[in-house]
């Protein structure tokens, strides 16, 4: 199926956020992430996600399939504010239509927010060791709010949305089309279920089957 989003990732730009008490330097903002905004680091807050709770599932509804979108393993950005220099991420895209996830992004392991991107149009969360983004703004997604694995973590944007060099990310999508920006550590693969993602080879296994990128997962 030929896919109907095309992300823009990959993007770099230097911002300075000035503040009355502190001010804050943001170079070589990378991947999905162009523009931080309200995800200040807290007094006793950890520098890094809690340790993720459980082997990490697929973050959406079982049954249903999501496309790998066309930008394989790409950078997940964020670095300047969380330590996810390094970091790699994919996109999962759909369009809600029958056999494909509904809009609705689950938690992949279970853990507490430590990290929030707020730009007023969509909002990325860092928790449990990934980066969610492209969700749409609810009252669960802030620091301190924690989830268990599976639980509903929101939904995401939908069409074209934001401007290139501004805002926590943007995209252009069909109208109805969403896709999760959905970030982590760089190791040489990693476990979603019984889905194996090989990220230098950027291909998933699943025994003998194989999914490339524009294909559709399970």
């Amino acid at each position: 199926m030929t896919t109907k989003l095309k992300v823009v990732a990959d993007q770099s730009i230097a911002l300075v956020k000035a503040h009355k008490k502190k001010s804050i330097t943001l170079a070589g903002v990378t991947g999905a992430v162009l523009l931080v905004v309200g995800a200040v680091m807290l007094p006793g807050m950890p520098a890094s996600s809690p340790a993720p709770s459980g082997t990490p599932h697929l973050p959406w509804q079982s049954g249903t399939s999501m496309q790998y979108g066309p930008s394989g393993v790409h950078e997940a950005g964020y670095d300047p504010i969380w330590g996810t220099g390094g970091w790699k991420a994919v996109d999962l895209l759909s369009d809600g239509s029958t056999g494909h996830a509904p809009n609705s992004v689950k938690a992949v392991t279970g853990g507490t927010i430590d990290g929030v991107c707020d730009d007023g149009t969509t909002v990325a969360v860092k928790m449990g060791g990934f980066i969610y983004a492209h969700l749409l703004k609810n009252d669960r997604l802030v620091i301190g709010h924690s989830f268990s694995q599976g639980d509903e973590l929101g939904q995401l944007k939908t069409g074209t949305f934001g401007t290139k060099g501004k805002g926590c990310g943007y995209a252009d999508q069909s109208p109805g089309w969403f896709h999760l920006h959905l970030g982590f550590p760089n190791t040489d693969s990693i476990v979603f279920g019984d889905w194996t993602l090989n990220l230098s080879e950027e291909v998933w296994r699943r025994g003998n089957e194989t999914r490339k990128v524009n294909q559709w997962i399970p």
